[in-house]
């Protein structure tokens, strides 16, 4: 039988994780096309790890590890939508999962457009605006 402890360390296991199990079918499909689905799937966990971190008592390591992780893996994903004025986006391509294909893929799915930009983004309105011009010259440079 578990302790109280142990239930309340379960339940905030389960808060934490349970994002990452829609996440992971959303992008692992077989027969459609998921790349759409990666960068906003990575701004909700990373928005849900921020968020839910501040609430827990005994997962606190282990959110704060997922982080580390995830901000290290998608680093050029993460980079390219919080990316400066003098960042250079050819020195953000070269990192992982830094394509422009990303961003791009986000864009034509009707599911998203640029409405992940206001909803997953925490950032002010003019970095909002920056990344709404990045995005619509990328689709003119990959288009042309």
């Amino acid at each position: 039988m578990f302790a109280a402890r142990e239930w309340a360390q379960l339940h905030e296991l389960v808060e934490l994780l349970d994002p990452f199990l829609e996440a992971t079918s959303l992008t692992e499909g077989d027969k459609v096309v998921t790349i759409s689905f990666a960068l906003p799937s990575v701004l909700v966990l990373m928005k849900h790890l921020r968020e839910v971190k501040q609430r827990l008592k005994y997962c606190n390591p282990v959110c704060s590890a997922l982080l580390a992780s995830m901000s290290s893996r998608f680093d050029g994903m993460l980079q390219r939508v919080q990316m400066s004025k003098v960042q250079i986006a050819s020195e953000v391509h070269n990192l992982s999962f830094g394509s422009a294909v990303y961003l791009i893929s986000a864009v034509f799915d009707p599911k998203f457009r640029l409405k992940w930009i206001d909803n997953e983004l925490e950032s002010d309105d003019e970095s909002k605006e920056d990344l709404r011009k990045e995005v619509t010259g990328c689709l003119a440079v990959e288009l042309s």
